[in-house]
């Protein structure tokens, strides 16, 4: 995953902390291959990332922690309140390069493709080459990609729906009204649609006028009543007021138990997932805004493996598991889950969490 310009250079930063890094892991090349997996040929990320392994207040990494407690590292002192952290300072010109830019709503819902395709091909337009400037994306085998796993733990949908927000303005993007006044044809369509429109509206009226004219039914009438929507549908402003909830926590970990418990309460409550509990909401997102909704049980899902990291990290391991297990089967990081309760299954001085493990296997997606 190293680009080869930067792959001597890397390697040769790893040789030069290599008599460190012996006293402080058991398998100095698998912490190499786990931090190159976070951070591709970002030469700044990864030695940050060695530099926090080789703290004197960091623990000892075992031969099968590594992936565990790189993923720690990395979502607590780069990715976690990322605008607050000296180490992830560099973050911030990115963000103002895409937001600050004259098209940024354009950049955006381009990079909003790359960060859910993957694979977008080059086509040398103006918005790609600010993205590629921004440093953001880059290009591998004739297509664009998020340059790292960082950034796109960073600048995830989450972030792209708040900026998308603030630039909803439909004028933002022109210097001068006559950037956007229309040509000839277009007014001529535009009369036309008037017409057809107030055709419509005075239409409308005389139907609302034949209405109330009408009698009213008796109220005992038997005539079926609309259908109603499940009785777990929720309104969409509870469903804003909760995703902007999760996005928050996200963000600081002391909103997280809060938060959590709303969502697990929720999910308990109308037993049935936040999406469906949401599709009100979802609606709204998509007819209303035109854009991608929010997956609310996947950034739920998040905050649940964040907050049971949480946990990890002040070794309450039984709540930890707890947890996990709440997470639901359709996570996209289900496996990096599964992978950490089958180590500590494995584990002979993990009997107890094993135990538990077992026992609540049968309603466990991520013990499965």
């Amino acid at each position: 995953m190293i680009f080869e310009q930067y792959k001597e250079e890397i390697n040769n930063y790893f040789q030069s902390i290599s008599p460190e890094l012996e006293q402080k892991v058991d398998r100095p090349k698998e912490i190499l291959n786990e931090i190159i997996s976070w951070t591709y040929s970002n030469k700044y990320f990864t030695k940050k990332i060695f530099e926090l392994i080789l703290e004197p207040s960091e623990p000892y990494i075992y031969d099968g922690q590594e992936e565990e407690r790189i993923e720690n590292l990395v979502q607590i002192h780069l990715i976690e309140n990322w605008k607050f952290k000296d180490s992830s300072a560099h973050l911030i010109p990115i963000e103002k390069a895409i937001t600050n830019s004259e098209k940024s709503i354009i950049i955006l819902n381009l990079y909003q493709k790359i960060l859910q395709n993957h694979d977008l091909p080059v086509d040398n337009t103006p918005e790609q080459k600010e993205l590629l400037d921004s440093g953001l994306i880059k290009v591998k085998s004739g297509k664009l990609q998020v340059a790292n796993r960082i950034y796109e733990e960073v600048f995830n949908q989450s972030w792209i729906n708040e900026k998308l927000n603030i630039h909803l303005s439909p004028l933002e993007n022109y210097d001068d009204v006559d950037d956007i006044r229309a040509s000839p044809i277009a007014r001529v369509f535009a009369y036309i649609f008037i017409v057809i429109l107030s055709v419509s509206f005075i239409g409308f009226l005389l139907f609302l006028i034949l209405e109330v004219s009408k009698p009213k039914q008796p109220s005992h009438s038997t005539q079926s009543l609309p259908t109603q929507s499940p009785d777990f549908a929720r309104n969409v402003d509870e469903c804003r007021s909760l995703s902007n909830e999760i996005d928050e926590a996200l963000r600081k970990r002391e909103k997280r138990s809060e938060v959590v418990n709303k969502g697990l309460k929720w999910k308990n409550k109308k037993k049935a997932t936040l999406n469906d509990q949401c599709s009100s909401f979802s609606e709204y997102y998509i007819n209303e805004l035109g854009l991608n909704s929010p997956d609310i049980d996947n950034k739920f899902n998040d905050l649940l493996h964040q907050r049971a990291q949480d946990k990890i990290n002040i070794n309450q391991l039984k709540e930890a598991v707890d947890l996990f297990c709440k997470i639901t089967n359709k996570y996209e990081k289900l496996e990096q889950v599964k992978n950490i309760l089958q180590k500590w299954e494995s584990d002979p001085e993990k009997e107890k969490i094993a135990n538990q493990i077992n026992q609540l296997r049968p309603d466990c997606p991520a013990a499965q």
